[in-house]
């Protein structure tokens, strides 16, 4: 698993993993979202994925977090 955190001012506000194959953790704290670092952490694990030759990703949403997959096009 590789893990990546998100900091603002010495805090962590986000973190997000990849499993195998599956995108996992992927949480930003309340004071911190709607500011584009979930989108920018997702982005690192399909960057990840990529290097590792993973053409497709899985995960389970919260139905809270639907909406902000369905923005990226799953």
């Amino acid at each position: 698993m590789r893990a990546f955190v998100y900091e603002e001012e010495g805090r962590v506000v986000a973190v997000a993993a990849l499993d195998g194959n599956e995108a996992k953790r992927i949480y930003v704290h309340p004071s911190a979202q709607g500011g584009g670092i979930a989108r920018r952490l997702f982005g690192e694990i399909e960057k990840l994925a990529r290097s590792q030759g993973l053409t497709v990703l899985v995960g389970d949403a919260s139905p809270s977090a639907a909406p902000f997959y369905e923005k990226l096009g799953f």
